[in-house]
């Protein structure tokens, strides 16, 4: 074992966040255990003594290696591993030692460049609503991606920006090229590919005289070589940075957002206390429901459960629906 980086970038962005969950699940027996990209545990928030108890007897403390290679299916090395959330319950851990607990891992990737930073796991030893589990999760580390965005070269930020506001407005193949950084909207994917991108970038590196100033030119797309016209347009405060659009043929509309709906709101004659894991969940779901505009088939998908459990839940918290 080896002393955790405690000062990294990825601490930094996640400890403010992680401490907040905590406080929400100050009554609920649970431990959140942040990992890095080796792994390793970096910082680790539990409020029952029984956990912390609990973790130590597995060595879950910071500066332990979580890895397939050292401790097996766990819900931090099979993240890494599938590079997507996963719920890890008793006899699925493979050493006999973890299989008190019931896991659930969320990568945590950088907003910019996608890159796997890391895994935040929330860990209990009572039978606590998964599904709840796993939304708060997914919600603590969508603000983790947050602040490591404030924390990102302003270049980047400035690219992700300009590339953001031309992709929501745009029908066409949309990219932002940087020194060491690509993005791409959904569409780019089906027609440019590493040739095409390749030449994108070179065009963005030498370009006319005049860096800062947009210009077009033709490009090959990877959809039989198809050449296409581009539209490359320069970044403001980020030299070298560029938002490229390409017009192809196929192109999608721009999906039309809905009316702005009112969060819910729990029912007036509902005095029950809610537990802190309950009242997380009501705060949960209302912002889930402000975000989609009261859609409650993405509320469900983004909370993981179904939408005949959604609506059970909010029943059983007395959320109005």
């Amino acid at each position: 074992m080896v002393d955790a980086d405690t000062q990294s970038r990825l601490v930094r962005a996640a400890a403010p966040v992680i401490d907040d969950l905590a406080e929400q699940l100050a009554d609920a027996e649970v431990g959140l255990l942040l990992a890095d990209r080796q792994q390793q545990i970096v910082l680790r928030r539990f409020s029952a003594l029984a956990v912390g108890r609990a973790l130590d007897s597995v060595a879950a403390v910071p500066g332990a290696v979580y890895s397939e290679q050292y401790s097996g299916t766990n819900a931090i090395a099979t993240v890494f591993e599938t590079g997507r959330g996963e719920f890890v319950v008793g006899e699925e851990h493979y050493l006999d030692r973890l299989q008190r607990f019931r896991c659930y891992g969320h990568p945590i990737r950088h907003p910019i460049t996608g890159t796997l930073e890391g895994v935040l796991d929330i860990t209990g030893i009572a039978q606590d609503s998964q599904g709840v589990l796993r939304a708060l999760v997914v919600t603590a580390t969508r603000a983790i991606e947050g602040q490591l965005l404030l924390s990102s070269p302003t270049s980047h930020v400035r690219l992700l920006a300009a590339y953001q506001a031309r992709a929501a407005r745009s029908r066409h193949v949309v990219l932002g090229i940087g020194h060491d950084i690509v993005l791409a909207n959904g569409r780019a994917s089906a027609w440019v590919g590493e040739s095409a991108a390749a030449e994108l970038r070179e065009l963005c590196r030498l370009g006319p005289e005049d860096k800062n100033r947009e210009w077009t030119t033709t490009v090959s797309t990877d959809i039989d070589e198809a050449p296409a016209e581009a539209r490359l347009i320069p970044v403001d405060g980020a030299p070298g940075s560029f938002v490229v659009e390409i017009f192809v043929m196929g192109a999608l509309p721009i999906p039309r957002g809905g009316s702005a709906v009112a969060p819910p709101a729990r029912e007036s004659g509902n005095s029950r206390r809610l537990s802190p894991l309950e009242a997380a969940e009501v705060q949960l779901i209302s912002e889930s429901m402000e975000r989609h505009k009261g859609n409650k088939s993405h509320v469900a998908e983004e909370l993981g459960m179904g939408r005949s459990t959604l609506y059970r839940r909010m029943r059983t918290l007395g959320l109005r629906y």
